[in-house]
């Protein structure tokens, strides 16, 4: 239960994925969007 908090805690995280980078949610967009 203990990674399931974790991922609780964090939603944005896993919307945002690693891939997506913290800017792309902060601006809303894809990272592929920005240069």
């Amino acid at each position: 239960m203990t990674e399931e908090s974790t991922d609780q805690a964090t939603p944005e995280a896993e919307d945002a994925a690693p891939e997506q980078s913290p800017l792309a949610r902060v601006s809303g967009k894809p990272v592929v969007d920005l240069p």
